[in-house]
C-alpha cells in the first residue's frame, strides 16, 4: 500500500500524482478528501469560498478519477470508492456549497457506473458522521449523541474493495443500510 499527498484544489498536483503513479499496478482510489466550505445562508456565502468547495469536492475528485482510470483499467478488478455526504441525499440548509457539491458526487459515480460497467466497479458512500477535523468545524448543527460506527464504515468498505462485490457499480449506499 503506497499513500500520496495531493491538494485537490490545485490540477497540477493532481496530474502531477497521476503521471506518477503510471507504472504502479493500482487496483483501487478511495477518494474520501473534500472540505465543508462556508456555512449560512446562500446569499452570505463568500462566493469565492462556495467556488473553492465545488472545485475540491466535486472538479478535484473528479479529476483525479479521470487521471487514473487508464492505470485502473490495468488492473483485474478495478475498484473506484467515492465519498458522499450530508445533503447527498437530502437537503442540508447552510451547507449549500458542501451539500451540493456532494450530490454532485453522486450523480457523477452513478454515471461512471453506467459509463464503465464491466470495466470499473465504481461507488460511492455515505460514511456516516465521524468525529473529524470537518465535523469541528460546524457551525450550525449539534454533535451527535452517537458518532457512526467505524467498524461498519471499514467493513464497507472492505466489502467494496473485495471481489465480492464485482459487479457492484454505481450504486450510492449508506454505512447503515444492510
Amino acid at each position: 500500500i503506497f499513500h500520496f499527498k495531493c491538494d485537490l484544489s490545485k490540477n497540477e498536483d493532481i496530474i502531477s500524482l497521476s503521471k506518477s503513479m503510471k507504472d504502479f499496478n493500482i487496483s483501487a482510489l478511495i477518494n474520501c478528501a473534500a472540505i465543508l466550505g462556508p456555512q449560512g445562508k446562500f446569499e452570505i456565502n463568500d462566493f469565492e469560498e462556495w467556488k473553492k468547495t465545488i472545485n475540491v469536492n466535486l472538479l478535484g475528485n473528479a479529476l483525479i478519477i479521470k487521471e487514473l482510470i487508464p492505470i485502473l483499467l490495468k488492473s483485474k478488478e478495478p475498484k473506484i470508492i467515492n465519498f458522499a455526504g450530508g445533503g447527498a441525499a437530502y437537503s442540508r440548509p447552510l451547507h449549500s456549497a458542501y451539500a451540493t457539491s456532494k450530490t454532485a458526487l453522486v450523480r457523477l459515480t452513478e454515471v461512471l457506473g453506467d459509463e464503465y460497467k464491466n470495466e470499473i466497479d465504481i461507488n460511492i458512500i455515505a460514511p456516516g458522521i465521524h468525529n473529524t477535523k470537518m465535523v469541528q468545524e460546524e457551525l450550525f448543527e449539534e454533535k451527535p449523541e452517537h458518532w457512526a460506527d467505524d467498524n461498519k464504515l471499514f467493513g464497507l468498505i472492505s466489502f467494496l474493495l473485495s471481489s465480492k462485490s464485482n459487479g457492484v457499480t454505481g450504486r450510492f449506499m449508506h454505512v447503515e443500510n444492510d
